[in-house]
């Protein structure tokens, strides 16, 4: 009787669970070290502001053809 006893309280444990560890958490830096800041992003521009550079560009070069145009003309045209 003194085995089947034995065999009983095994049979009635849990099953053996997994052993959780925790690791210590790292300590903290002795100092800090601050990371530069990436730059800006440049700043995207405005319509008015892409107009209005289209329109000095488009002044710009018609002044550059009508200087060549009187360039060649003095040039030429004697």
């Amino acid at each position: 009787m003194a085995e089947a006893d034995t065999e009983e309280e095994e049979e009635e444990r849990p099953p053996p669970r997994k052993a959780i560890i925790k690791e210590k958490p790292a300590p903290p830096p002795k100092q800090f070290i601050r990371r530069a800041r990436p730059p800006p992003k440049p700043r995207e521009p405005s319509d008015d502001e892409l107009y209005s550079r289209a329109n000095i560009e488009m002044l710009r070069q018609r002044l550059y053809q009508q200087t060549r145009q009187r360039l060649n003309a003095e040039l030429f045209n004697f």
